[in-house]
């Protein structure tokens, strides 16, 4: 029986993904209209750190900030919410951002932290306006935040009462009971590590599989326990594309696509995307702004600070 239910519940997620499953190919390149953080998020569907590195580069190449002495000083305002979502955060003392105390000694002064709970602030304000916008402006067809917490609640509920179930049948009453309060405390961690970016449910798969097979024993009554932990596997891989385009977004998307194929041949300097992708390029930069870049990148520690410790963080090399 537990076989079955896992095996409807598998094919139920993986027909939801197949429903809504869009293929769309890159068509004549274009020069991006909208900021590059709109273009990559329409295109990666979430947020990530990256995509705000790449639009503070953009604001250095238009103007908004300038470099010099190992400081970055704010030159203007922005009409733009998410520009000056950035400027609020970096900024939020005077106009000048001296990197001296924070980049190369990370103390843990009262202004490191101040800076970093900005840019953790500017993260989810950015995160929450992009999804809004995308919506609004006719690029998604629902909103992928909303869309994307509601597949997750309802999927790893029903998932934790199949885990429940096998668990009552192969080990008793007992052993159900236990696993009813382990597996909320797993779903909390998942949250929180989920607002890291990190690969949860196959940890949470591998804790499991470890907790059983040395209880337990690995042996064929316990396969229909353990079987149960499968679908957090295609849970974790329809979520994290989950989200339909309109025919607008789609246009947007396909002539981005084509836009990135012929990035890394292109003779002008996209800085922004071709810090994102990862085409390292200097053409046409001088010593000074392969520098500030250099700095910019570095402003990875303060918007995720968890992820990347001061012991082992370096600017990426461009």
């Amino acid at each position: 029986m537990i076989f079955i239910l896992t095996s409807t519940f598998i094919i139920s997620i993986l027909y939801f993904y197949i429903k809504n499953y869009e293929e769309i190919k890159p068509t004549h390149s274009f020069l991006p209209s909208l900021l590059p953080i709109e273009n990559i998020f329409l295109l990666k569907k979430s947020l990530d750190e990256k995509m705000i590195i790449s639009q503070i580069i953009d604001m250095y190449q238009k103007g908004l900030l300038k470099y010099e002495n190992n400081s970055f000083i704010k030159i203007q305002n922005s009409s733009h919410k998410i520009e000056q979502f950035i400027l609020n955060a970096l900024f939020y003392e005077n106009n000048k951002l001296d990197l001296n105390n924070l980049i190369n000694t990370f103390t843990y002064s009262t202004k490191l932290t101040k800076l970093v709970n900005n840019c953790e602030n500017c993260y989810s304000q950015i995160e929450y306006y992009l999804n809004k916008w995308a919506f609004k402006n006719g690029y998604f067809k629902e909103n992928i935040h909303k869309l994307k917490n509601h597949f997750l609640i309802s999927t790893l509920l029903l998932n934790m009462i199949l885990v429940l179930i096998s668990s009552y049948i192969n080990y008793g009453l007992t052993f159900s009971i236990l696993l009813s309060f382990i597996l909320p405390i797993l779903g909390a961690s998942f949250y929180v590590m989920y607002q890291q970016k990190y690969s949860i449910f196959i940890v949470i798969m591998i804790i499991g599989l470890m907790f059983v097979a040395y209880q337990l024993g690995i042996n064929l009554l316990n396969l229909s326990f353990l079987i149960t932990f499968l679908p957090l596997i295609f849970i974790y891989f329809v979520y994290t594309d989950l989200g339909s385009y309109t025919q607008k977004g789609a246009k947007i998307v396909s002539e981005f696509k084509g836009f990135i194929e012929n990035l890394k041949n292109s003779d002008k300097n996209y800085l922004p995307y071709l810090v994102y992708f990862n085409y390292q390029s200097q053409k046409n930069l001088s010593k000074t702004q392969i520098e500030a870049i250099n700095k910019i990148i570095s402003f990875r520690v303060f918007i995720k600070f968890y992820k990347y410790s001061p012991l082992n963080h370096y600017p990426i090399e461009y």
